[in-house]
């Protein structure tokens, strides 16, 4: 395990790069997240919130308000769809069995995105092998924008300069150690630096997890 990733704790990457929307509260009291509702306090009505999520596991929305945060917000029940049609009744009790809802569904996606949380958490503490499916360049502007609670399109053109210049010269990177070396860089001296000086944590534990990786099959 690399000691770059051995001083971080789980709870400040959560916290870091948990991504960013926001939304106005409907008169229901909920809000839409990837085409699925959620139920907030019914004072927060009318109001414009941000929410706070993991991309991959949207089983904990944090719902916040002018900085503060407010609550957890539940995911609004569904409704038992029946799409079986109504048949006459042709003599005797039959009863037909209704068709099968999407509540299952929902259970199974659900246990997927616990299972990718829990591989996602591991591979960002060093614990396993990360997957070998690195960012794209629109995911890495992505993730540098979000993490440090910006939005792509409002960077300058002389950092989206630095970053295009960056995945060219070293990229692709790996998104969990953008994540961590993002999270490194917010803790050392917060959101409020130059970006040159995150993508050179970027940059620096890209380039010790390759160099860890040719020692290894060095003495193999």
């Amino acid at each position: 395990m690399s000691p770059f990733l051995k001083k971080i704790d789980e709870k400040q990457l959560n916290s870091i790069f948990l991504w960013r929307e926001n939304r106005k509260v409907n008169k229901l009291g909920q809000v839409s997240l990837q085409g699925l509702s959620f139920e907030v306090a019914s004072f927060l009505v009318g109001k414009t919130v941000e929410i706070r999520y993991n991309h991959f596991d949207l089983s904990q929305v944090l719902i916040y308000l002018n900085g503060q945060f407010i609550q957890k917000a539940l995911q609004a029940s569904l409704p038992r769809w029946n799409s079986a049609k109504k048949q006459p009744l042709t003599g005797g009790n039959k009863t037909t069995k209704p068709a099968a809802s999407g509540i299952k569904h929902l259970t199974h996606l659900e246990k997927q995105h616990q299972q990718h949380k829990i591989k996602q958490a591991n591979n960002l503490l060093g614990r396993s092998k990360p997957a070998q499916i690195p960012f794209t360049p629109t995911h890495f502007f992505k993730a540098v924008a979000t993490v440090l609670n910006r939005k792509v399109e409002n960077l300058h053109v002389n950092e989206l300069q630095a970053l295009q210049k960056a995945w060219n010269d070293y990229g692709p990177f790996h998104p969990s150690f953008i994540y961590t070396a993002l999270a490194k860089a917010i803790i050392a001296k917060g959101y409020h630096q130059h970006i040159d000086f995150y993508l050179n944590y970027i940059v620096q534990s890209h380039l010790k997890y390759q160099n860890h990786n040719q020692q290894e099959n060095q003495h193999e």
